[in-house]
């Protein structure tokens, strides 16, 4: 189930501020079916692998869940763009580096 903000600072607890302050993504810089994952884009898009990678290790098992689940959810939307034009460019946006990061944290 893909959560909001709101849902999921309730959803992730004291975790959600280990990440702070979070991203502030641009909507119009990524496909409009893929709005629903800012969220998750904004917490877990850290391009930095080892922090990215200790911000996994800390979740916990329902966390992690949760971000696989929704990841699967849009595998094949996140594969149309992320293996877009924007893949070769020397300056990729803020959005598609963060949705990149994102599925990285996912796997």
């Amino acid at each position: 189930m893909v959560l909001s903000r709101e849902e999921m600072a309730i959803f992730y607890g004291d975790f959600y501020n280990m990440v702070n302050p979070k991203m502030v993504l641009d909507k119009n810089k990524c496909p409009e079916e893929l709005h629903p994952l800012l969220p998750y884009a904004e917490f877990w898009g850290i391009s930095d692998d080892l922090m990215r990678e200790n911000l996994v290790e800390a979740a916990n098992k329902d966390i992690c869940d949760n971000l696989k689940e929704v990841i699967d959810e849009y595998d094949d939307l996140l594969d149309q763009w992320l293996a877009s034009d924007e893949a070769y460019s020397e300056s990729p946006s803020k959005e598609y580096v963060a949705f990149s990061a994102m599925r990285m944290a996912a796997e």
